[in-house]
């Protein structure tokens, strides 16, 4: 992905999520945390959305070294076991964390 492109992903998920967030009617957080929209920089924006995390887990803007940089963050393991970016191989260099191995 160029740099152009990745930037612009970047800045129209900030004002869909602003969208999102503005509107009247009740949103359905386990939809909006794994939609690919959703980006980690806006969960760090706002950590005071009900963001769910199982649905955040399944993110496929979630990697593996995001989960490894935020340890005290309440990943799901059956949530990142779905995450199309946890690759088998990602799985077998990480045997000790505790995979949802019916989810993979």
């Amino acid at each position: 992905m160029t740099t152009y492109s990745f930037e612009y992903k970047k800045e129209w998920s900030k004002y869909w999520f602003q969208f999102i967030n503005n509107s009247d009617y009740p949103q359905n957080w386990w939809g909006l945390s794994q939609n690919p929209n959703i980006t980690w920089d806006l969960v760090q924006a706002n950590p005071d959305k009900p963001w769910d995390w199982y649905g955040l887990s399944q993110n496929p803007n979630i990697t593996w070294d995001l989960v490894q940089a935020n340890p005290d963050k309440p990943w799901n393991r059956s949530g990142l076991s779905q995450n199309p970016k946890i690759t088998m191989d990602l799985v077998q260099a990480n045997p000790d964390f505790p995979w949802s191995w019916t989810a993979l």
